[in-house]
């Protein structure tokens, strides 16, 4: 069936083609048609149909992506609006759009504005799918990375990081993305803590699900090699750390560039080893 290029109907088509862009990293181009999409369904629909609200969050998706979260802001905290309005302040779908929103806030470093936003969440959440839901362990971690990364208190994100945790070893797959990213940010948590022999248990968790499951190239290979790296380091391995330490190096900065925060991190972590032991100079 073919529709008319300002059809609901295309409009939708579209949504779905600018998915399939995203899948293949191509966020410029999923972006183009989906506000395209957006503006015809915001034409053609009441501004509270449900198709609207998944286009909102679609298109901020599309935003975020490519790091204009302050683009993508407006069109989250439009969705949060329309969601209380249509489906209620206290249903599930509100909850996941505060969510990200938080995230979207986080990022740009409005930790105080985040904060209230996935408390919400995390309230919304355990209500209505009860305690141990992996949707609410989604917000759990959440809130751990704002107190681990964004305030620097390893001591509040722990309980956080640590339930989340648990609800992804209850109900996720052993090979489930989502339970390697706990373990990263728990792992991350109790090397902040001082305990890197629990930190380095995490992370290998973390590693081989990552390493199984993600592309060779994936960031958060590196990013948990890195993290690796450091507790072993803080051991006293050196030798290992260093080699953990360079790769995670060389893998973030041909991903995102040597002035990412992720590789300046690595970087660091990687100078503070103590330096590897001089050959001796057999002629001597």
């Amino acid at each position: 069936r073919v529709f008319g290029g300002d059809s609901v109907e295309a409009a939708m088509s579209t949504t779905h083609v600018a998915a399939a862009l995203a899948r293949q990293g191509r966020h410029a181009e999923a972006e183009a048609l989906d506000r395209a999409a957006l503006a015809t369904l915001q034409a053609r629909l009441p501004k509270t149909d449900q198709r609207v609200v998944r286009s909102l969050g679609q298109t901020a998706l599309r935003l975020r992506a490519q790091g204009k979260e302050n683009e993508a802001e407006p069109l989250l905290r439009r969705c949060v609006e329309l969601l209380e309005t249509t489906r209620g302040a206290s249903h599930p779908d509100t909850a996941a759009a505060l969510n990200n929103l938080a995230t979207c806030l986080m990022f740009q470093g409005r930790v105080d504005e985040a904060l209230p936003l996935l408390e919400r969440s995390i309230a919304i959440k355990r209500l209505a799918y009860g305690p141990d839901d992996p949707r609410v362990a989604t917000s759990l971690q959440k809130m751990a990375e704002l107190w681990l990364y964004q305030r620097d208190d390893p001591e509040r994100a722990q309980p956080f990081a640590e339930e989340a945790v648990a609800i992804r070893r209850k109900r996720l797959g052993p090979s489930d993305p989502r339970r390697a990213d706990a373990f990263h940010v728990l792992g991350c948590v109790r090397s902040r803590l001082g305990d890197p022999a629990a930190a380095e248990a995490m992370l290998l968790e973390a590693l081989a699900i990552r390493s199984a499951v993600l592309r060779p190239d994936a960031r958060q290979i590196a990013e948990t090699k890195a993290e690796l790296g450091a507790a072993i380091g803080a051991q006293g391995r050196s030798d290992e750390a260093r080699m953990l330490l360079s790769d995670a190096v060389e893998r973030l900065t041909a991903a995102l560039g040597p002035d990412d925060p992720a590789t300046r991190r690595a970087r660091a972590q990687l100078a503070a080893l103590a330096p590897p032991p001089r050959a001796e100079d057999g002629r001597r």
